[in-house]
Parts: structure tokens; sequence; C-alpha cells
């Protein structure tokens, strides 16, 4: 719990030191007096992050220490931080530049790690803590909190059992999708890879085979020309070509010169010569070298269109580009191979995950209605000794048809009058109501849901006359299972308090005083009168002491 504060340069406070040796504590003084003052001190205690404009009129830095009484290490923290001699130092300094700095056991720390060992040390109500009572999420996590550790396993595990069904559920979505996307940019992906693997296709085949196709396109028109000759030559299918000319020529020639022994020679020659060219151009005009040539023109120009074909297939320029279509292609169909069974086992997982997460919404369902009977029992008995004797609190629970991290069930907090008032506290409930409600509910909770310190600022407003004394009371039974500090108008609450400190102003300071005895019943006296020295005040006040002191004796 809080064993000291000591405040420098807070709101109107320029120096103040408060030492604690009471669990109910009362800090009282007059609207304006600073008493807001010591709640922003404290809410830098507890981890609130820091405003620079709390810092006093005309300085440059506030300051805030605090030493806490802790019996046990806390868990959050490092050993470095852990109590020192059953102490925790804790100390904030906020600048006038918007800096702040953090400190525990005197070493600088980040303001998170600051705030999460804090949290369940000191906590802070503020007069406006019980419009809290009015947002479902606050009803939930009251509720839950009174359930017991129990009920919260319950809860973590469905948390995180929705936590892992939202996590395979994006998994499902994200292979499914991929699959989708796959199987639709990749149609007819197989035969494209079939033809691609027998094409053999290397970056810059695409060149190669067009410089191949006009060579042997040159070879074949080169034999072309040459069986036009040839064809001149012999005549063809005709037989009426050069070659028979020439023969034609010699007998035409033998028969004009008679036979002339000495021609016969070179008409030979001439004959001779005549089939030797032909013979020359049959040995270089081949059928089968024409074919084989057409052949060769014909897979060239074949595999130059399949070419074309799987770039346009692809969308690419290149054969470069599509060697890397082919392997990303390749890789993405196995993955989509291997994917069926990934798939199988995401969707198998994914029903029982929905199983698990139904049947631990069930379960929370029934803890729930377990710790709602437990709860409206304890509110209602702190009800009836907080002057609400006519009302009653209840709480609903409706089974909502999506699960979330916090369950299925839509939670209420209701009021009635057993008879014709009936409806949500945010409809039914005055603000002295909440106020009560709100105060019932923190006497119901478990010793472990409670911080070691609470403070309450004012949260008795809407209170007065035997409501606000009650009040005081369930406050002070409060203090005995966590430190309470009270910052009250009410005097009839600080009278019931073990320690009573007095704010005061002087012109812009404010000072921080502890008032015992007389100054206490004056301070007492000033609050039911407005006049510390009025006679009847001074009476009631002494009274509202002597009567706190014969029940603690």
């Amino acid at each position: 719990m809080l064993s000291e504060l000591m405040v420098t340069n807070v709101g109107g406070v320029r120096e103040a030191s408060l030492h604690f040796r009471g669990r109910f504590i009362a800090i009282t003084g007059e609207s304006g007096a600073g008493k807001s003052s010591l709640v922003r001190a404290l809410e830098l205690v507890s981890g609130k992050r820091a405003q620079s404009s709390i810092i006093r009129a005309g300085v440059e830095e506030a300051e805030v220490r605090a030493a806490l009484e802790m019996d046990a290490p806390v868990s959050s923290l490092p050993e470095e931080f852990q109590p020192q001699e059953g102490f925790i130092l804790v100390k904030r300094v906020v600048s006038s530049t918007g800096r702040a700095k953090s400190y525990l056991q005197e070493k600088p720390v980040p303001l998170n790690t600051l705030a999460g060992a804090l949290s369940k040390v000191v906590a802070i109500q503020s007069q406006f803590a019980q419009l809290e009572l009015l947002e479902p999420e606050q009803q939930v996590e009251l509720l839950d909190n009174s359930g017991g550790e129990v009920l919260r396993e319950i809860r973590s595990n469905l948390s995180q059992a929705v936590s892992s069904a939202l996590e395979n559920e994006r998994k499902l979505l994200e292979v499914s999708r991929k699959r989708r996307e796959i199987e639709s940019r990749y149609q007819d992906g197989e035969s494209f890879l079939e033809k691609y693997r027998r094409m053999e296709i290397r970056p810059g085949c695409e060149s190669d085979w067009e410089t191949d196709l006009n060579r042997v396109s040159d070879l074949l028109k080169r034999q072309a020309r040459l069986r036009l000759l040839h064809d001149r030559l012999t005549g063809g299918s005709s037989g009426e070509g050069l070659s028979a000319a020439i023969e034609q020529f010699g007998q035409d020639i033998r028969q004009s010169m008679d036979g002339a022994p000495e021609l016969e020679m070179n008409i030979e020659r001439l004959l001779t010569a005549s089939q030797e060219i032909e013979k020359a151009l049959k040995a270089v005009v081949s059928i089968e070298r024409e074919q084989s040539l057409q052949d060769e023109f014909d897979n060239i120009e074949k595999k130059i269109g399949t070419l074309r074909k799987l770039m346009r297939y692809a969308k690419v320029d290149n054969a470069e580009d599509l060697v890397d279509f082919a392997d990303r292609l390749k890789f993405d169909l196995q993955w989509l191979r291997e994917s069926r069974e990934k798939l199988a086992m995401i969707q198998e997982r994914s029903a029982c995950l929905k199983k698990e997460v139904s049947n631990l919404a069930l379960s929370l369902r029934e803890a729930r209605k377990n710790a709602a009977r437990r709860l409206e029992k304890s509110v209602n008995a702190s009800l009836s000794s907080l002057a609400m004797e006519g009302l009653r609190f209840g709480i609903s629970l409706q089974p909502l048809e999506k699960v979330r991290q916090s369950g299925a069930d839509d939670i209420s907090f209701l009021l009635s009058d057993g008879k014709h008032l009936q409806g949500p506290v945010s409809r039914i409930a005055s603000g002295g109501e909440l106020s009560r409600i709100l105060l019932a509910l923190q006497i119901a909770a478990s010793d472990d849901m409670l911080p070691r310190t609470l403070v309450f600022d004012e949260v008795e407003a809407g209170l007065g006359g035997r409501s606000a004394f009650l009040a005081g009371q369930a406050l002070r039974d409060l203090s005995r299972r966590c430190q309470v500090i009270l910052i009250t108008h009410e005097a009839s609450i600080a009278s019931l308090a073990d320690q009573h400190f007095r704010v005061e102003r002087e012109g812009d300071i404010s000072r921080v005083l502890e008032v015992d005895g007389e100054q206490r019943v004056r301070e007492l006296a000033r609050m039911l009168a407005g006049d510390p020295d009025d006679p009847e005040a001074t009476g009631l006040a002494r009274s509202l002491l002597e009567g706190k002191r014969r029940e603690t004796d």
C-alpha cells in the first residue's frame, strides 16, 4: 500500500509530504483548495500518462515521489526493480516542454513498464467512475472479475481459442485465395509446362532459332535455283531440256557432216560434257536433301511459332523472361499440389477450433450465470446497508449469435423495485445510486481483484445524509481489505477515517496538513456548517468522532 507521497510543483501544490499510516485516509478541503492536485499526483503514481498542464504556474518541472509498501515480488518486473526492504520507490518527473521521465527504484524505466507494474497496486476512482457502469464492456469485466479464478481461466482459454480460430481462418482464407489466384492465373499451366520442357528453351534461343531459320531458308532458295538450272538442262518432266538439245545437235552434226571422222571426237566431247554437267547438277540437286532442308525449316519455324505462343501465354517479350515465368509456374504449381493436403489440415483444424470455441463459450456462460447469482446476492446485501432497500440489482445474460474473445453473452446490469420499475441501470439509477452500486460492486470483488491502494475522488458525489454515512461505513469496511484514500466533502465519511489530511490555500499556494485532535474537529465542523467555530457544528463533529472511537473500541 501507499506509505509516502511527496509532491513538488503539481497544480497549486508547491511542496507537500504525506506520510500514510492508516488504511482509511480522508483528504478534505474547501473547493478550489488544491485537492485535485493531489489526485493528479496520485494518477502519476498509478502510471497515468503525464500532461504538462499539471505543472504549477511559473516553474519548469513537476515531480512526484511515492513509497509503496510491498510484501511480495511483482511478477511483471525485472529483478532490479523488485521491492527492496519491502518497498518500491516510484518517481515521475514532468517538464514544461512536454517531456516526462519515469523511475522505479531510482532507475529510469519506460512508462508502460511502470504502468504495468502498478496497475494492480494503485487505482483511481474519480467522481465520474460510476459512469463506467453504463458501458457494456465494463459490466462484462465487473461480472467476470467477480467470478473467481475458474471463470477467468475459462475466459482466458476462450480468448486464446478465438484468437487461434481467427488466425486459422485467416490462414484458410489466405491459402484458398492463393489457390484461386494460381488456378486463375495458370489455366492450362500443366500443358504449357509440357510444351516448354520439350522445347529446351534457354535465354537467347529465339534469336538463334531465327538465325537457323534464315540459314536453312537461304539453302532452300539456292536449291530452288539449282533445280531450275537442272530442269533447264534436263527438261524436267518433259525431257526437252538443254541436254536433249545438245544430244540432238550432235546427231544433226553427224548427219550433216556425213560422219566426218575428224569431227567425231569433238562431238563426243560435247555430248560427254553435257552428261557430266547433268551428273554434277544431279549430285547437287537431290530430292532427299531438299526434303531434309524443308523438314529442318518446318521444324525450326514450328519451334519459333510455339515459342511465340508460349510467350503470349506468359505475357512476356523474350525467352529470358519466359524462362523466369516457367520457373515461377513450376514453383506455384508445385505449391498448388502440396497445398491440397495443407488446406485439408487447416479445414480440419478449423472444425476442431470451432467446436472448442463453442464448448468454451457455453462453459463461460454457465460460469457467468453462477457468478451473476453470487454477485447479485452480494451487491443487494450491500445496497440494503447503503439506504437502497427498495431497489434490487440484477444481471441479465442474453446469448449472442457470434462468439467473441469475451464470450457469446450480452450482459446488462439491471435495477428494479420489484413492482413497476425495471430496466438497465443507465435508465433507472440516479448519479448517487450509481455511486452506491459501484461501491457495492467493489465490496463484492474478490481480494485478488482489488488493488492494494484504491483512491476515491469524491465518489460519494450525489449522496447525502444517511446514505452518505452508510457509504462511509462501506468504505471503511472496504479499507480492511485494501488501503482506501478518499477525497471527500462529506464530514460523516471523513470522520470514519483512520487518518485525516486537510488541503488549504494561501494565495496561489496549496498546503497539505495532517489534522488530528481539535484541528480535525474544526475541519469537520467547517465541512458541516462552513464555519470551523460554529458551536453546533463543532458539537456534531465531536459526536461523529466519538461514535467512530466507540465503534473502534
